[in-house]
């Protein structure tokens, strides 16, 4: 669906999300990702190069616009992977770091999530207070946190 015209590819992604929705349901189906990723909604926020639609903002909030009118937890899971995530990734990551995640997003319907630190000040994003130290292969997050992106899931 990448690589195919956007009204297409919009119309695709509607179609799927009235399907995974035509009932009354709290929260999402139990086969969103299947169903709901297949129609690759997180390709609009990953670069071309790497086999998404090429990041351009009237295609981004189209596709936000067109999930919120279905479902607001999936328009969430939609915003938070897009614009908190993706979007970061491709402005600050390394290129290998870079192909991993966008090849795993295109092929194999990942998700990914949020948690604000800076590592090397810490951090008070809206407060959370919070700051690492690495130990050994592993690393020890320490702070007030009271919001993490699709920690759930």
């Amino acid at each position: 669906m990448e690589n195919c015209n956007f009204p297409d590819y919009i119309g695709n992604l509607k179609a799927k999300l009235k399907s995974a929705f035509q009932s009354p349901i709290i929260g999402l189906p139990d086969d969103w990702r299947t169903g709901l990723l297949g129609a690759s909604p997180f390709s609009v926020f990953i670069p071309s190069r790497y086999g998404g639609r090429g990041q351009k903002v009237h295609e981004c909030l189209t596709v936000l616009e067109t999930c919120s009118y279905e479902s607001l937890p999936f328009s969430l899971i939609t915003g938070i992977n897009g614009a908190l995530f993706l979007q970061p990734v491709s402005k600050y990551a390394e290129e290998k770091i870079q192909e991993q995640v966008f090849n795993d997003f295109i092929n194999h319907r990942s998700l990914g999530g949020l948690m604000i630190t800076e590592p090397d000040f810490g951090s008070d994003a809206l407060q959370m207070r919070s700051s690492f130290r690495k130990k050994k292969d592993a690393y020890h997050l320490r702070g007030i946190k009271h919001w993490g992106g699709l920690t759930g899931r």
